[in-house]
């Protein structure tokens, strides 16, 4: 627990810090994860003995924040579908391949880069600072949901939420975890009207805590269900106390593209 602890407030803070400073030290930030990520993820199929494409993965992965300076939502989406079709071309005419293989190949390109991706658009909302903004909200929604919920369920965990892909959840560690993402929407709205006096709509931070505090829980069953169909525990260790990457993100993969998508589509951010 100790070594947890510490981990998560290094992490905090040097999140925190090139997310204030951003620029050229956040893109690095976020190109890393998603090259540390398809690495992660990658190994495991490989662990399970899938016989995968890895090098459109990474290529991806280098590519895709460029890409996104340059084109925004469009640039990831053309560099993902070029990283699609040379992927499966080279596996098709190089491997005998399965359908596991091929899963294996798709996963090494979109999970975690693409939706690790939707952190560097949400740094591009504008205007100055409200991509920043951005990021922090959904950071807050995301690790303060899960710490809620991990001390909810401890305290009152009764009730199992989802047995067969994680035994340890409970339906109360759920509710900690809803109530405690809507607390951090409100209480990021709070802090940047009020001390960087940044006018904010208080209603839309809420339902992106609401959202979030959905999304979140799916993302932490989804990795768990990847996790438990390819028999390890983690996918890396980059994070002691932790596990790797992935382990500390899989609530953001789903809360960072569809955070994106309620401002962009329904917001009108």
């Amino acid at each position: 627990m100790g070594k947890r602890i510490v981990t998560g407030v290094l992490w905090a803070i040097y999140l925190v810090a090139v997310i204030i400073f951003g620029g050229w030290p956040y893109w690095i930030t976020v190109g890393g994860l998603m090259l540390i990520g398809t690495h992660e993820i990658q190994s495991v199929f490989k662990s399970a003995n899938y016989r995968i494409v890895e090098w459109p993965g990474f290529v991806i992965s280098a590519l895709l924040v460029p890409a996104m300076l340059w084109k925004g939502a469009m640039g990831m989406l053309i560099v993902f579908c070029l990283g699609f079709v040379v992927a499966l071309a080279w596996q098709v005419f190089h491997m005998e391949d399965t359908m596991g293989d091929l899963t294996g190949t798709a996963f090494g390109l979109f999970y975690p880069a693409m939706p690790l991706g939707f952190l560097a658009l949400l740094m591009r909302f504008e205007p100055e600072p409200m991509g920043k903004i951005m990021v922090i909200l959904v950071l807050a929604c995301t690790f303060i949901g899960d710490t809620f919920a991990y001390f909810a369920g401890r305290a009152f965990g009764r009730h199992k939420l989802c047995p067969k892909v994680s035994p340890k959840k409970t339906v109360e560690g759920f509710i900690g975890g809803f109530a405690g993402s809507i607390l951090a929407g409100i209480a990021t709205a709070l802090v940047v009207e009020h001390l960087f006096h940044v006018p904010v709509s208080m209603l839309y931070f809420v339902l992106t805590g609401i959202l979030c505090g959905i999304a979140g829980p799916l993302g932490d069953l989804s990795a768990s269900v990847i996790k438990r169909k390819l028999g390890v525990k983690d996918f890396g260790n980059f994070l002691p106390g932790h596990g790797g990457i992935i382990d500390r993100f899989d609530g953001v993969l789903f809360t960072a593209p569809m955070t994106w998508m309620l401002w962009t589509l329904f917001l009108g951010a």
